[in-house]
């Protein structure tokens, strides 16, 4: 007959598993006692001097000591599931060992999935440089679509270039209406920010992130220009959806708390001037020492206040 020794290992696993949750019971039960004899420690301290204070006995020290052991045997059981997770995560995966010229881009492109799929399989965000010599998981394609609940579409930047005034703001328009309704801001100005950052062109070097956003946490990002103010990474998003999503993360932050207020008490001029002062300013919404100039000037010049 023949022995199953996967089943053996993962049961002999669960049984190693169950005791140590057990060591960390008792042991929590003695972390319990041990801080209660060191307060009433404490506060004999505190009665008497110092040459009245009286040394530490044993049960003392193996208070201690079965408080290293609690947290030893805790942080190895912590590590062994999350260890186990990552197993059954990549057990679909594809296995790829990344070459000088690799991008998460290039990747994305090649696997038909997305930047960001990739990116939070491996925990490696850096969409320009990945570790060269690493080995890299590229998800199964249904893995990520049972996942998802949706079959996951080719990466986005890889489709056709929006270019020029008019066909940008086509584009962007529903996009621009939404990230209003989630901040407040008049269109007009988004439009201006937006075609200013991007060069009234879709999708660039930070794919479609509108407002060349920074580097968010847990995010796809592309090393930063040596543009005076810029951020040293920008966000990368790989679709419009993610466009928008860290420019409404972004636009919500306390810096830029003024913007509204301003757009509600003198209208989306006032609103671009406040925008025009804000740290996204990085030195090109602003002319000739005049915050925010460059963006009225855009709405001026392609009639932006339509939009609002």
């Amino acid at each position: 007959m023949t022995r199953d020794i996967f089943a053996e290992r993962r049961g002999r696993r669960r049984e190693w598993q169950k005791a140590l949750a057990r060591s960390a019971g008792v042991g929590a039960m003695w972390l319990g006692r041990g801080v209660v004899r060191l307060g009433k420690h404490a506060i004999r301290l505190s009665r008497f001097s110092a040459r009245q204070m009286q040394p530490m006995r044993w049960r003392d020290w193996a208070t201690v000591v079965a408080l290293v052991v609690v947290f030893i045997a805790m942080g190895t059981y912590m590590a062994i599931q999350e260890r186990d997770g990552m197993v059954t995560q990549r057990q679909g995966c594809r296995w790829h060992v990344v070459e000088a010229g690799d991008t998460l881009i290039s990747l994305a492109r090649e696997s038909g999935l997305s930047v960001g799929e990739i990116a939070r399989a491996n925990g490696v965000y850096d969409v320009k440089d990945p570790p060269v010599g690493q080995d890299l998981c590229i998800p199964s394609t249904s893995d990520v679509a049972q996942a998802a609940s949706v079959v996951s579409p080719a990466s986005h930047t890889d489709g056709p270039v929006i270019q020029g005034q008019t066909a940008y703001v086509r584009f962007a328009l529903p996009f621009a209406r939404r990230a209003h309704e989630a901040t407040g801001w008049p269109v007009s100005v988004i439009l201006a920010q937006w075609g200013l950052e991007q060069g009234w062109q879709t999708p660039t070097f930070t794919g479609y992130n509108f407002g060349n956003c920074g580097g968010l946490q847990d995010e796809p990002f592309i090393p930063g220009t040596s543009a005076p103010g810029s951020p040293s990474t920008f966000a990368y998003a790989d679709t419009p959806e993610d466009g928008l999503r860290f420019y409404i993360h972004v636009a919500q932050l306390p810096y830029y708390d003024q913007i509204v207020l301003a757009a509600r008490q003198g209208g989306p001029v006032a609103a671009a001037k406040a925008l025009g002062a804000s740290p996204w300013d990085a030195h090109h919404y602003t002319d000739h020492n005049d915050p925010g100039s460059s963006l009225v000037a855009l709405m001026q010049q392609y009639n932006l206040q339509q939009y609002d």
